[in-house]
């Protein structure tokens, strides 16, 4: 595989330390070399970056992209299986914001909505775009905080009742266990008595005796009648009877791993009230509690602290949302008050993740985070995706945007290429198309023709 040099570039590393005149190289998917005194690798392709500014891929953590709206609503439905991946315009808009990455959390009715599943927005051969990192991340939960209070109360009750139904089903499949194991062990010893019970039969009589038992085998006596086996056991009445075993339920399967903390909880909730219901939830069972939203945690700071949760921040909300006054009460420093509590927090974009950058630019203000590595490697951390993703470094992942200015300093600076594993995944229409890569819509019709003939 030919290496590509990416030539003429300034790297972001991060919020505040850039690396000028660089050169990045990469190949294998992997930046191999990074740096202002790096030599172009033999037969390697240039790409000039005319001097534009490349960061890390950015890492949306907790996106609705692309996800088809009409799937129920269940613990055990994965937001991968609902994942458009032929939306084009609005995955290659989600690309134009520097967005490489996302983590699907599916939506839905109040309630538990299933599981979170990560996908990384490259380009398939085959058309379209995304594939799958990793199918379950966490199990998402919104207590509904825009509802009226009968009906959080109603949301809250029946999510306790399901966790009460997993934890019923976990009983009823360890009985069954004890039960199968006990009706081995009595079948085992059933079999053995009736073998040892059978050989003394077969020893005893000599060869007149055996050969009068076969004549009247299956013949009558002198009265002309078939002899009774008094004696005779009755071998279904003595069998022992086999354990039924429980219908499988892989809704509580999902909510078991959840107890077990396989699976973190990501539990969406704005008002004060849910969040302590949230913090309530998941102290009865040991969960592994994620607050989305969060909008009134400064009210229950203490109570958060003393839970461990982690905070993932919303964007403001406004319009109808606000006017029912789920945001009615936000601090406008609400993230500096968490990381003065020490609590960790991170940040989830709305829908627009082409203004990923400057929605976490927002949020930072006032904190002592860096923005570009709260979008970024600190995103790819909270998300177990590695060391390796999010950061521009040697042995790290190709995954990079090259922007015509600094985005960190100027909010007119747009993407002007983006690249997932060292491959072409967006570039915008001023820079014309990369003859060297093939386009997915290109692939697809190819693939389509191959299979027709």
């Amino acid at each position: 595989e030919r290496a590509i040099v990416l030539d003429n570039v300034r790297v972001r590393v991060s919020e505040t330390r850039m690396i000028e005149g660089a050169r990045v190289v990469i190949k294998g998917g992997r930046i191999t070399e990074i740096g202002s005194d790096v030599s172009k690798p033999l037969l390697s392709r240039t790409i000039d970056g005319a001097g534009g500014t490349i960061t890390a891929g950015a890492i949306a953590n907790g996106s609705q992209l692309a996800l088809d709206g009409s799937r129920k609503a269940l613990p055990h439905a994965r937001a991968w299986d609902g994942f458009d991946r032929y939306d084009s315009d609005a995955i290659v808009l989600a690309l134009s914001g520097g967005v490489t990455t996302v983590c699907l959390t599916p939506s839905g009715v109040a309630g538990i909505v299933g599981t979170a599943s990560l996908v990384r927005l490259v380009r398939r051969a085959d058309g379209g775009y995304g594939t799958l990192l990793e199918e379950d991340v966490a199990l998402c939960i919104d207590l509904g905080s825009e509802s009226s209070p009968l009906a959080r109360l109603r949301t809250l009750g029946t999510i306790q009742k399901q966790f009460k139904d997993a934890i019923a089903y976990r009983e009823s499949l360890d009985l069954y266990a004890e039960d199968l194991e006990e009706y081995v062990k009595t079948l085992e010893k059933a079999t053995d008595e009736s073998d040892s019970k059978e050989k003394p039969e077969e020893n005893q009589g000599g060869k007149g005796e055996k050969e009068g038992e076969k004549k009247n085998l299956g013949g009558a006596d002198a009265g002309g009648t078939t002899p009774a086996k008094k004696d005779a056991p009755d071998a279904k009445k003595d069998e022992p009877k086999k354990p039924a075993e429980p219908k499988a339920r892989p809704d509580l399967e999902v909510l078991l791993r959840v107890i077990d903390r396989e699976l973190p909880v990501r539990i969406t909730a704005h008002r004060s009230a849910d969040i302590l219901n949230a913090i309530e939830l998941a102290a009865e069972y040991d969960l592994e509690l994620i607050i989305e939203g969060a909008s009134e945690a400064h009210l229950v700071l203490d109570e958060i602290v003393n839970a461990e949760a982690t905070v993932i921040l919303h964007p403001a909300l406004s319009g109808e949302a606000s006017e029912r006054g789920v945001v009615r009460r936000r601090a406008p420093d609400l993230a500096a008050r968490l990381e003065g509590a020490g609590v960790p927090w991170y940040f989830a974009p709305g829908a627009a993740l082409h203004e990923l950058l400057p929605d976490v630019l927002r949020a930072t203000r006032g904190t002592a985070r860096d923005a570009l590595g709260l979008m970024t490697w600190e995103a790819s951390r909270s998300l177990g995706l590695g060391r390796r993703a999010g950061l521009i470094q040697r042995g790290g992942q190709a995954d990079l945007v090259l922007w015509s200015g600094d985005p960190v300093t100027d909010p007119t600076a747009h993407v002007r290429q983006v690249w997932i594993g060292g491959k072409t995944a967006f570039r915008s229409d001023s820079g014309g198309p990369d003859s060297s890569e093939e386009d997915p819509k290109d692939a697809g019709k190819k693939a389509e023709k191959k299979e027709a003939l």
